[in-house]
């Protein structure tokens, strides 16, 4: 089974409604141009933690200290994929992001993300982290 990590980084909106920060690929070979959330595959002796922090950091050029872990999921697409998903609240101004993977990110409110074509399993996960917030 191959490891994922992402961490969802979020806001809340002027009107208090979430907010996630999402990553469009860019002619990807397995997933086109949709959006998913930032993260990558947990390499060697990694920690999910540590693969989580390095791909944000390689990602979008921020330093996480300590991202909380959301949940842990398996998929069985794509030969049994585990997902280790972590969630921090995103300090960061738009315009201060340095985007180094990826055809462009964008900060996305529930409904718009339930328009947009998302990769993998992403939408299953991002369903019950809108959820987790709701009940926070």
């Amino acid at each position: 089974m191959k490891t994922i990590v992402n961490i969802i980084l979020y806001k809340k909106s002027d009107n208090g409604d979430p907010m996630v920060l999402l990553q469009k690929k860019w002619d990807h070979p397995l997933h086109g141009n949709k959006w998913c959330i930032f993260g990558g595959h947990k390499g060697g002796k990694e920690s999910p933690l540590d693969a989580a922090k390095r791909e944000i950091r390689e990602e979008l050029g921020i330093y996480m200290t300590m991202p909380e872990l959301f949940d842990v999921f398996e998929f069985n697409n794509f030969g049994g994929l585990r997902y280790y998903v972590y969630y921090s609240l995103l300090f960061q101004q738009l315009s201060d992001i340095s985007l180094r993977e990826g055809g462009g990110f964008a900060l996305l409110s529930p409904t718009e993300i339930e328009k947009l074509p998302l990769i993998g399993n992403d939408r299953k996960i991002l369903k019950k982290f809108f959820s987790f917030l709701a009940q926070s």
